[in-house]
Parts: C-alpha cells; sequence; structure tokens
C-alpha cells in the first residue's frame, strides 16, 4: 500500500493546491478493502476524505469484524474504522 498511497498524496495535494475542496474518494488495495497506510492521518490534506469498501464475497452480519482493523470489507469493520477516523465510507 505504500505505492497506492505515495500516487494518493501526490493526487490529493495536486487538487487541493487548485483549491478544490471536493470529496475524494479513496480506493484501498485488496478488492478496494485493505487501507494499511492509507488512513487518513497518513495524508498532508486529510479533508474531505471518502473510503471505498467493496463487498463481493462476504457474510451480511452487521457485527462480523477482521482482526485486521484496516481491512473494512466486513460492515462491523467499515463502521469501526469510519468511527476510529471519523470519515466517510
Amino acid at each position: 500500500n505504500s505505492q497506492i498511497h505515495d500516487l494518493f498524496e501526490r493526487l490529493i495535494n495536486a487538487v487541493r493546491a487548485q483549491g478544490d475542496n471536493h470529496l475524494l474518494m479513496i480506493e484501498g488495495n485488496g478488492y478496494g478493502n485493505n487501507y494499511d497506510y492509507l488512513e487518513p492521518f497518513t495524508f498532508t490534506n486529510k479533508s474531505n476524505l471518502i473510503y471505498n469498501a467493496h463487498r463481493y464475497w462476504i457474510t451480511n452480519s452487521t457485527t462480523a469484524t477482521d482482526p485486521n482493523p484496516n481491512q473494512i470489507h466486513l460492515i462491523g469493520s467499515l463502521v469501526n474504522f469510519r468511527n476510529t477516523h471519523n470519515v466517510r465510507v
């Protein structure tokens, strides 16, 4: 994810340098669900980020969580990530 982070950092900074404050969608690794090293505090300009999650093959449980708090393919993990980092998902 470090290479993905570096790309997003450059793109976010380029957009924000133009004075644009629109929501920017962040796409994680691993089918868009893994956000290791992509948490909002890792970005210079962290305002108005929204994190995508793709739920292709998982349980419908609303309480199940993944051991990795940055893996948000399960609803419980997604809610925890949203609440912990105060971001849109």
